[in-house]
């Protein structure tokens, strides 16, 4: 019995551990940065300075255990991974699904899904390679 109930905590703990999914839009990749780089986040806003979308990366809280600052956390250790400096259009997205068990009892799932836009910013440099890729500029 009791190692039924650990095997059970124990793939619940790995269940709730989702992954930061990505989609690459850059032609090339971008060195890494350190992890104490600071990422800027933008909801609602975006920045002055004409940037380069590397990468569009989401992180889905399966748990009520997960918190919207783990989220977030996860989602700036991505984008430091993918050499990004910033994440644009920052939001979420939540999803309720209905279960009901055998006993009658209506319980409801909800999944919230935070997303956005990993940025890096385009400096006068020769060597940056932003400056051969698709550059985004908002005024």
């Amino acid at each position: 019995m009791m190692r039924i109930t650990l095997l059970l905590i124990t793939g619940f703990l790995v269940g709730c551990a989702a992954p930061v999914r990505h989609v690459y839009l850059a032609d090339q990749p971008y060195p890494p940065h350190h992890a104490n780089y600071p990422i800027r986040i933008y909801q609602g806003t975006l920045p002055d300075e004409p940037f380069v979308e590397i990468a569009v990366v989401s992180f889905t809280l399966k748990s009520k255990l997960q918190s919207r600052d783990k989220a977030i956390e996860a989602m700036r250790a991505k984008a430091r991974e993918l050499g990004g400096e910033a994440i644009i259009n920052f939001g979420q997205q939540n999803r309720t699904d209905a279960i009901v068990p055998v006993g009658g009892v209506l319980m409801l799932d909800i999944d919230t899904t935070y997303s956005g836009t990993v940025i890096r910013f385009v400096r006068n440099n020769s060597n940056n390679p932003a400056t051969t890729r698709r550059i985004t500029w908002h005024n």
